[in-house]
C-alpha cells in the first residue's frame, strides 16, 4: 500500500513557500474550488498521489468567500486554481481587478462506469498543466472540455497588460478606449500605448474601432468569449492558444 503525501496545514499561509522562481522540480500548489463536482476528496487525493500540495477551499476557510478572496490567496502562495466555474476569471477580475496566474476550468464529472479511469485521466491532465512553464507577462487560462475522444484542453495566455485594465475595457464596452486613456492607465507615452494596443489587436485580444479620424480599442470577441466560458471559443482563439487531447482512462497526453 502506497502512503499518500501528508499535508499538516491546509491554510493559505502554508503554501507561501512556493514562488515562480522555485526549482523546476517543485510543482506549484493547487487550490480546488468548491464548484468542482467531485468535491474535496477524489480529485484532491488523485493530485496528492502525483506529489502535488493540494488545498480545497473549504479546508482553507474560503468556501463561503468571494472569488476575489480565493484569487488573493492563490496569488500570495503562487497556487493554481482548479474550478468548474467557467466565469471564475471574469468574476475575479470584475470584483478585484486581478486573477490567478493559472486557472484550470474542468468539466463536471458524473458518477458511473469508467468514472475512476476518467478521473485519473483528468487528474493527470491537471497535473501537467500545473507543472507547465508559465508564459512570461501573462495569466494562463486552461479550459478542459470533454469530447468523444476524451479531453481537450484549450490554453490561453492572457497578457498582463490586458488583465490590468480589463475593467476599463469592460466598462467602456463598444464605445472603446482611446490611446490617451490607455497611456494614462499603462503609465506610458501615447505612442507607446498605441504600439501596445496594435500588438494586442494583431494577437487577437483587442479590436480597433474607428470613428472618423479617431481610433478606439475594445475587447475582442475572443477575449469576451474566453472570459465568459463560452463553449467552442477555441475555433477563433488567438495564436497563443494550444490544445491537446487525453483519451479517457489513459495517462499519456496525445498532442495534436
Amino acid at each position: 500500500m502506497t502512503d499518500r503525501p501528508h499535508q499538516a496545514d491546509a491554510s493559505p499561509e502554508a503554501l507561501s513557500t512556493y514562488s515562480s522562481t522555485s526549482p523546476r522540480g517543485i510543482a506549484r500548489p493547487v487550490f480546488i474550488d468548491q464548484s468542482v463536482s467531485f468535491g474535496d476528496t477524489r480529485l484532491k487525493r488523485a493530485l496528492q498521489e502525483q506529489g502535488h500540495y493540494v488545498v480545497h477551499v473549504g479546508d482553507a476557510r474560503l468556501a463561503e468567500r468571494s472569488d476575489t478572496s480565493i484569487t488573493q490567496a492563490a496569488l500570495s502562495s503562487g497556487a493554481a486554481v482548479v474550478t468548474s466555474d467557467g466565469t471564475f476569471v471574469k468574476t475575479a477580475l470584475s470584483q478585484g481587478g486581478v486573477c490567478p496566474g493559472l486557472t484550470i476550468v474542468v468539466p463536471q464529472l458524473k458518477k458511473g462506469a469508467g468514472a475512476s479511469a476518467t478521473l485519473a485521466s483528468l487528474a493527470g491532465l491537471v497535473g501537467r498543466e500545473v507543472r507547465s512553464t508559465a508564459a512570461p507577462g501573462s495569466r494562463t487560462l486552461a479550459v478542459v472540455r470533454m469530447s468523444q475522444e476524451g479531453f481537450l484542453v484549450y490554453r490561453w495566455h492572457i497578457p498582463n497588460e490586458i488583465v490590468e485594465i480589463w475593467r476599463l475595457f469592460e466598462a467602456r464596452g463598444e464605445a472603446g478606449v482611446p490611446c490617451e486613456d490607455l497611456a494614462c492607465h499603462w503609465r506610458c507615452a501615447v505612442s507607446t500605448a498605441w504600439r501596445r494596443a496594435e500588438r494586442h489587436v494583431r494577437d487577437g485580444w483587442l479590436r480597433k474601432l474607428r470613428r472618423g479620424r479617431r481610433v478606439f480599442y475594445a475587447q475582442s470577441w475572443v477575449l469576451k468569449a474566453c472570459l465568459a466560458g463560452t463553449a467552442g471559443v477555441a475555433i477563433t482563439t488567438p495564436k497563443e492558444q494550444e490544445s491537446y487531447s487525453v483519451p479517457q482512462g489513459e495517462a499519456q497526453a496525445s498532442r495534436k
